[in-house]
């Protein structure tokens, strides 16, 4: 078997794990590369510091027209 990616690092042991199971069950389907491709972008918003932090909600929202 190939040695994990570098990114793969940035995975907890758990989401590793769960990583290996998913791109199993996709192997020799259409899906193989969207489920790679899914669990590389999920790392690299970890590596980036999303879901550090609880986000910090506001006292008195502000309304807008249009989002």
């Amino acid at each position: 078997m190939d040695p994990e990616p570098a990114w793969t690092t940035a995975l907890s042991p758990s989401d590793r794990e769960a990583r290996l199971r998913e791109l199993e069950a996709a192997a020799g389907t259409d899906r193989f590369d969207e489920v790679q491709r899914s669990w590389r972008e999920t790392a690299e918003a970890i590596s980036a510091g999303l879901g550090r932090s609880q986000p910090e909600w506001l006292q008195h929202p502000t309304p807008v027209e249009r989002p």
